[in-house]
């Protein structure tokens, strides 16, 4: 029988879940993404899936509906949030 292999951690990272209702936008002029990563959590990250921030609401319920990069490319970032029908 075989002497079993001892592995050795070399990188680290968090899997996050998939994107709620498939909201991405991109913004190629300082690289980064956003996403709907929840019904009412915004995240940005870096190509290489580094986060950049996370920004959830709390208390009145409403969900993501949209998000998109300000129309001059620089760094804003617009997104509708719309009261959800319960």
């Amino acid at each position: 029988m075989a002497e079993p292999i001892e592995l050795r951690l070399v990188h680290e990272s968090r899997l996050e879940p998939g994107l709620h209702g498939g909201i991405i936008t991109y913004n190629p002029t300082i690289e980064l993404f956003a996403g709907a990563a929840g019904p009412t959590t915004l995240q940005i990250w870096r190509a290489n899936n580094q986060v950049v921030t996370k920004s959830s609401q709390r208390g009145e319920r409403a969900s993501v509906q949209a998000v998109r990069w300000k129309s001059d490319g620089n760094n804003g970032l617009e997104s509708r949030k719309l009261s959800s029908q319960c």
